[in-house]
């Protein structure tokens, strides 16, 4: 007797596809997006917020406020902010950001506020001009960089603990 097997393979529309890097470009093929990149601090970076929206995790604004993701990049949960990087590229370390801060100015960072999030739902935003955040890779924990606009006690610093409500932006960084 015969039979046959039949064997569906499907991909998922979150499907690992590496970026096309052109001189100081580059494209994100999973929607067509362009940023540009540099060399700072021994890494290649993207010198904008990246504005990728994965299914889950990915903020632009709340009921009562305008689209910030058109200004500042998307704002993202930690575990959104972990989709969010090309193939390829990933979240910065705490040694890198911390590398790449001392090497720029102030004003290369964008202060884009944040929003809070309660039950997957974007309830407020806030801290436009007067803070800006990007995830962090750290083991075991979900952190970010500050970087503040104002007063002269720690204007950039690390942050890490109870920040899982909340939703920040991403500059990737090539993983070498």
């Amino acid at each position: 007797s015969s039979s046959s097997i039949s064997i569906n393979i499907t991909m998922s529309s979150e499907a690992q596809e590496p970026p096309t890097i052109n001189g100081d470009q580059m494209t994100d093929n999973r929607d067509g997006k362009t940023y540009t990149i540099a060399d700072i601090a021994g890494k290649k970076w993207m010198t904008q917020n990246i504005n990728y929206a994965p299914k889950s995790g990915y903020f632009c604004k709340t009921a009562s406020s305008d689209d910030m993701c058109a200004t500042y990049g998307g704002y993202y949960t930690y575990s959104g902010a972990l989709k969010a990087c090309p193939y390829g590229w990933r979240l910065p370390t705490e040694d890198e950001v911390l590398a790449l801060d001392a090497a720029v100015e102030h004003e290369w960072w964008q202060v884009g506020g944040r929003f809070k999030i309660a039950d997957d739902v974007a309830t407020d935003y806030g801290l436009e001009d007067e803070q800006g955040y990007i995830w962090i890779q750290v083991s075991g924990e979900n952190s970010s960089f500050r970087v503040k606009n104002y007063g002269e006690d720690s204007p950039h610093e690390l942050q890490s603990g109870s920040i899982a409500e909340r939703a920040y932006n991403v500059r990737c960084v090539l993983d070498q």
